[in-house]
C-alpha cells in the first residue's frame, strides 16, 4: 500500500497553465474554441519567427484565438540577424491583432542565452503594445549546471526554460520517471538567473498514443506536481488542438473530443489564486501527487504512473467526507466526450480517522476536493 501525505501549503503559488497554439496551423472552430474557453488556459503562447515570412499569418490566428477564448497571449520572439527592423514590423503589427499580451518570451536561435542588450531593445520597441507584460530571456537552463556565471536581475524581467520528452512512445516507465524531476531544470533556470519568475514551456510529452490516452494524463500531472513544488510562475503545456494538443481536432477521429489529459490543467488551472501544499508519495513513480491550498479548501490530484493497479492511502485528511472524482478506463470514453458532464461528477467517500484508501486502477486520474 502506498502512503500518500498531504500537509499545509508551502507558500508557493500554483502556476499559472497555458497551452501552445497548434501547429498544424488552423484556426479554431467554434466547438473548439468552447472547449479551450471552459479550460480556462492561463494565456495562448504564438511562436513567431520575426526572420521569416509566415509570422503575420501566425500572430493572426493567434490573435483570432485569443479573442474567441477571451485568453491572453504569451509571444515567443525568435529574432534574426536584422532584429530592429524585425521589431518595427513587429510593433506595426500588434495594435491591429487587438490581443491582450500577457509576457514576451525572447529567443536567438544561435545563442543559448538571449543578449541582455537585445532584451532592452525589444523592451523599448514593444513596450507601448503590451502594457504591464514581463520580457523574459531563453535560456539553455543546461548552462546553469555547467558552471555558467549568473545573469544580473536587471537584464531579464523573468528566465523562460522549454522541457521536451524525446522518449520513445514505447517507454512509458522512463517517461514517466523524467516527467517527475522536471523541476530540476527549472531549478537549473534558476540558478542562471536567481530571485526572478521562471517561465516553462513548451512543456512537450513522449509522442505517439499515450499523450492522447491515459498515460498522457498520469504523465501531465507528474509534471505538474514537479514544476508547481520547484516554484515555477507559469508553464505552457502541449497545443490547442491536433495529436499534440489537449483535444482532438473537428476534422480528427474522434470529433471534438478531448485527451484525458485535457482535466489534467483544467484542474490546476481552475485552481488559479491557489498555493502548492505539502505532498509525497512513499512511491514516487508509482503514485504522483499534487496538493493545493485554494479558496475553497484543500484538493489533492492524484494519479497512477503504472500499467498496474496500485492501492494508496491518503491523508491526514480534515473532515470526515471527501468528495471524489475519478478518470480511468472504466468512464474515459465519456470524460472525453463530454467533459463538462464529467467535470460535474463526485462520489463521496468516508475518511476513517483522517485517512482515506483509494484503489487505483492502471494509470487512472483522481481529483480529491476536501
Amino acid at each position: 500500500m502506498i502512503d500518500v501525505q498531504v500537509g499545509r501549503s508551502l507558500g508557493l503559488d500554483l502556476p499559472s497553465v497555458g497551452v501552445g497554439m497548434a501547429s498544424h496551423g488552423e484556426r479554431l472552430s467554434e466547438r473548439e474554441a468552447d472547449r479551450i474557453t471552459a479550460l480556462r488556459p492561463g494565456h495562448l503562447r504564438a511562436d513567431l519567427h520575426l526572420d521569416t515570412d509566415e509570422w503575420q499569418a501566425a500572430l493572426d490566428r493567434a490573435a483570432d484565438a485569443s479573442r474567441s477564448t477571451a485568453t491572453g497571449l504569451e509571444l515567443a520572439l525568435f529574432l534574426g540577424s536584422h532584429p530592429e527592423a524585425e521589431l518595427e514590423a513587429l510593433a506595426s503589427a500588434l495594435p491591429l491583432a487587438q490581443a491582450r499580451i500577457v509576457r514576451v518570451l525572447l529567443f536567438q536561435d544561435d545563442r543559448p542565452v538571449v543578449d541582455p542588450g537585445l532584451v532592452r531593445l525589444v523592451k523599448g520597441a514593444l513596450v507601448d503594445c503590451a502594457p504591464g507584460a514581463p520580457f523574459a530571456g531563453g535560456p539553455d537552463a543546461r548552462l546553469a549546471a555547467r558552471g555558467r556565471a549568473p545573469l544580473s536581475r536587471d537584464d531579464l524581467d523573468a528566465v523562460v526554460c522549454s522541457i521536451s520528452a524525446a522518449e520513445p512512445a514505447g517507454d512509458s516507465a522512463l517517461a514517466m520517471e523524467r516527467s517527475s524531476v522536471h523541476g530540476d531544470a527549472l531549478q537549473a533556470a534558476q540558478r542562471l538567473c536567481p530571485g526572478v519568475p521562471v517561465f516553462v514551456g513548451p512543456v512537450t510529452s513522449p509522442p505517439g498514443e499515450p499523450h492522447s490516452s491515459l498515460p498522457g494524463a498520469a504523465w501531465t500531472l507528474a509534471s505538474v506536481a514537479s514544476l508547481a513544488k520547484a516554484d515555477a510562475s507559469s508553464v505552457t503545456y502541449f497545443e490547442t488542438t491536433g495529436p499534440a494538443g489537449v483535444m482532438e481536432r473537428d476534422g480528427g477521429p474522434r470529433p471534438g473530443a478531448v485527451f484525458p489529459l485535457y482535466h489534467v490543467l483544467a484542474d490546476v488551472q481552475e485552481w488559479e489564486y491557489g498555493q502548492v501544499g505539502e505532498s509525497r508519495s512513499s512511491a514516487p513513480l508509482d503514485v504522483a501527487v499534487l496538493c493545493a491550498h485554494t479558496l475553497d479548501g484543500p484538493r489533492v490530484l492524484l494519479a497512477n504512473l503504472t500499467p498496474e493497479p496500485r492501492g494508496c492511502t491518503v491523508g491526514p485528511l480534515p473532515g470526515a467526507q471527501v468528495a471524489v472524482r475519478l478518470l480511468d478506463g472504466s468512464n474515459v470514453d465519456s470524460a472525453c466526450g463530454e467533459p463538462a458532464r464529467f467535470r460535474g461528477r463526485y462520489a463521496k467517500r468516508r475518511t476513517r480517522e483522517g485517512i482515506l484508501k483509494l484503489e487505483l486502477a492502471p494509470f487512472a486520474f483522481v481529483r480529491l476536493n476536501v
